[in-house]
């Protein structure tokens, strides 16, 4: 079994450490740095906007929070979820695969 890993019953997903459950949610936020693909944080939508309103005040343009994108749904892939939460190359593949479009450079 690995460490951390999701699973999906009665239409919610669960995210475990083990066999303890960190979060449960119905729909989940993914969030991603696309300029490096670099997964940055996971979860119930409103605690990963939270968390990337409160980056963006503490380091307001230019910072590392100028090229982030996020993918919300209640219909990903459980093993799709896994695969990105263990390897760390696969987020590209994930958000193009889900619609993302990177913003062209100014």
């Amino acid at each position: 079994m690995m460490m951390h890993h999701f699973t999906k019953e009665h239409g919610s997903y669960y995210f475990w450490c083990g066999r303890q459950l960190i979060y449960m949610a119905d729909e989940l936020t993914i969030a991603f740095d696309y300029s490096t693909w670099v997964l940055l944080k996971h979860g119930v939508p409103d605690a990963v906007q939270r968390w990337l309103a409160m980056f963006r005040e503490k380091l307001p343009p230019p910072s590392i929070f100028d090229d982030i994108g996020t993918i919300s749904g209640n219909s990903f892939e459980v093993e799709e979820l896994n695969r990105l939460i263990s390897n760390s190359t696969y987020i590209e593949t994930f958000a193009k695969k889900h619609g993302f479009e990177a913003p062209s450079p100014v």
